[in-house]
């Protein structure tokens, strides 16, 4: 009897051990991470106010719609079931679409689905969620950049 309570204790002991990430070193984790941005397609590099970054028309971010919704769900309830998750912020779902998109927001089966950014000097991702500010060098040329990539002009 006792060896029979041993052996299914480790049989459940030996299940959960299985179903658990292996451990990778900090140093492996930042060279994967590296390697993936590497691969990641890279579009037209934007100035802000703190530093460079590069749009990703490959890389998209949704918004969870309820706390029990996995990535997994979220991408699938937009159409993207088997795109690449590569992580998340808060709320928000960042992924590798098979089809790069251009860079605005879009309304998608109920949810928004934004485009996102790469800081050039310190690698992490960041997502473009609302108005994006522009000052050109010229303000005179202010309508002419405007119309030209489809944007609205304000204050």
């Amino acid at each position: 009897m006792n060896i029979r309570i041993v052996a299914l204790g480790l049989m459940l002991v030996a299940q959960t051990g299985l179903a658990q990430e292996s451990y990778k070193p900090a140093k492996a984790k930042a060279a994967e991470r590296a390697t993936m941005l590497e691969t990641l397609q890279k579009g037209k590099e934007i100035q802000g106010g703190r530093g460079q970054y590069l749009f990703l028309p490959e890389v998209h971010a949704v918004e969870h719609k309820a706390s029990a919704e996995t990535p997994q769900e979220a991408l699938a309830r937009i159409g993207e079931s088997g795109a690449q998750v590569l992580e998340t912020k808060g709320r928000l779902v960042l992924f590798r679409s098979a089809q790069p998109k251009p860079a605005l927001a879009v309304y998608v089966a109920g949810a928004t689905v934004y485009p996102t950014v790469l800081n050039a000097r310190t690698g992490t991702f960041g997502v473009l969620t609302g108005t994006v500010i522009v000052k050109p060098k010229s303000m005179a040329a202010a309508a002419a950049i405007a119309s030209s990539h489809g944007l609205e002009k304000g204050k």
